[in-house]
């Protein structure tokens, strides 16, 4: 093996230019005569807009102009779409309201834009935020997607029941009853997956740029893809995706909320044209957990089928997931098909069935954080299984011993429709236990106790599908001096892809 290849352990090439403070992050970047954006919000979670005065904020030192959402619609700006949908388990099609950029009859969240002042600089933009009147008439609302779906809930949007989304399956239904009309004993748990915020240490921000000569438009902002960003806010823009460059730079970590189009990237960039002028925005930290993305916020009751043995027969899991207030861009991928086919785990169940209801609620939308559904069901299954020993008396471990799935068996297609290529998960735990001394807790928790500490011990397994993405291409350059470039599109969010590649280069490359 090459000494600088694949797997070596060498110093990281960036880390030197991150703690030596020589990073260039979005907030970094100046461009020449910019203004500076704030994005005044509501301040309420479900209300119907009467009116917005912007007449004393327009005269405000240092205004350069201020936006409400109807202008955004006279200059031809769509509204902000989900790119994935579901069909419900009776084959209709789900409910999928479209987001404005910025609000303009109702607003639905605390948080939701509703005008933007453009201004010199940041202290004018908010000094005029503040001479704003907003007449809002505040309505009732829902935040607990467990009580949204029940009748006579407030409606986050007029035109569906129950605030439903979708109402979504997976799995085959009538093999699941016969397995739990058939079992000895039945296994139910109800679990709530928080709200997460994701809090990167690098907040969001987008410096919008828009060149009137050569009618493209440039945005820099922290993300976690160029070119999928790039198409989504072409599509709302309604321009060809050759007229918009997005740049990203250095990363202050995404955990799967930059992946996403939000609506201060399409209000800095029609702003920039409108002023002609380049648009600074940096989020602060207590406007991030109002404006982005949010993780998880399932209610899920599950119930596990178990034959005199402890075997386990079928698995039925209803889960009602928070969709928030407005359709993020894979929202309704990720409690469906990104996470609900892992609920198999890593055991030989043979049958199960799983529904999921999406609900919108009076919060800020959900979508991908870390793991994307598959941590969630993960927490599901493996928690059916640990209230399965207590029930059964077998414990934790012997549960597992006799219904994880033997390497013997593999490749293993799931109740779920996925296939495992290989594994060895009962060795795997058995050197899990071997290694925790398992054997030798009682001992070590009587030694806690006579300390006056508490003690515990848990086990669980994980697994997941992990690899994804889109095809990229790679151009390799072999200079004249006899150093080699690499130009590549997939970028790094702190994983260490410059010191990566290199070391994929020197293996390959000699």
């Amino acid at each position: 093996m090459n000494k600088f290849g694949i797997g070596q352990p060498v110093l990281r090439d960036e880390d030197i230019r991150f703690i030596s403070g020589k990073g260039l992050y979005t907030g970094d970047i100046s461009l020449e005569n910019q203004t500076y954006m704030f994005v005044l919000r509501s301040n309420v979670s479900n209300g119907i807009i009467k009116s917005i005065d912007i007449e004393d904020a327009m005269n405000s030192e240092g205004v350069v102009n201020i936006f409400v959402g109807k202008d955004l619609k006279k200059a031809g700006i769509k509204d902000m779409p989900t790119n994935f949908k579901a069909k419900n388990k009776d084959d209709s099609e789900m409910f999928t309201p479209e987001r404005s950029a910025i609000a303009i009859d109702k607003v639905r969240h605390v948080g939701d834009p509703i005008a933007i002042v453009i201004a010199e600089s940041i202290e004018k933009a908010k000094n005029a935020a503040d001479l704003i009147f907003a007449d809002i008439e505040e309505i009732p609302s829902v935040a607990s997607c467990s009580e949204a779906i029940k009748d006579n809930s407030p409606q986050v949007w007029e035109n569906t029941k129950n605030n439903l989304c979708f109402d979504w399956e997976m799995g085959d239904k009538d093999k699941t009853d016969e397995a739990f009309k058939n079992s000895h004993s039945i296994v139910e748990i109800e679990l709530i997956n928080n709200r997460i915020v994701p809090n990167s240490m690098e907040t969001r921000g987008a410096i919008a740029n828009y060149d009137k000569t050569n009618m493209r438009y440039e945005l820099r902002c922290s993300s976690q893809g160029v070119h999928s960003l790039r198409d989504r806010i072409s599509s709302v823009l309604d321009i060809r995706p050759d007229d918009l460059r997005v740049i990203t730079t250095d990363v202050g970590g995404g955990f799967g909320m930059k992946i996403f189009n939000y609506p201060e990237y399409i209000c800095s960039l029609f702003a920039s044209k409108e002023v002609g002028r380049p648009v600074k925005w940096i989020s602060e930290r207590s406007e991030a957990f109002l404006s982005d993305t949010h993780g998880r916020d399932h209610v899920t009751k599950a119930r596990l089928a178990i034959d005199k043995d402890g075997v386990f027969l079928g698995i039925k899991i209803d889960t009602i997931a928070n969709m928030g207030a407005y359709l993020s861009n894979f929202a309704i991928f990720i409690p469906t098909l990104a996470g609900t086919a892992m609920l198999a785990g890593c055991y030989k169940t043979p049958s199960i069935y799983v529904n999921v209801k999406g609900v919108f609620t009076n919060t800020p939308a959900i979508d991908a954080y870390r793991g994307a559904g598959r941590p969630e069901a993960s927490f599901v299954i493996e928690r059916l299984v640990d209230v399965a020993g207590i029930k059964t008396g077998l414990g934790p471990i012997e549960i597992r011993r006799r219904n994880l799935i033997p390497s013997s068996e593999m490749p293993y297609k799931t109740a779920l429709n996925h296939t495992y290529d290989s594994g060895d998960f009962i060795s795997n735990m058995e050197l899990a236990v071997k290694d925790a001394d398992w054997s030798g807790f009682e001992q070590r928790a009587k030694m806690s106790e006579n300390n006056n500490k508490i003690r515990g011990i848990g086990l669980s397994t994980y697994i997941e599908a992990c690899s994804g993405g889109g095809p990229e291409e790679a151009t390799i350059i072999l200079e004249k001096n006899g150093n080699i470039t690499l130009h590549i599109g997939t970028q790094s969010n702190g994983q260490g892809h410059e010191t990566a590649y290199k070391q994929i280069l020197s293996e390959y490359l000699g």
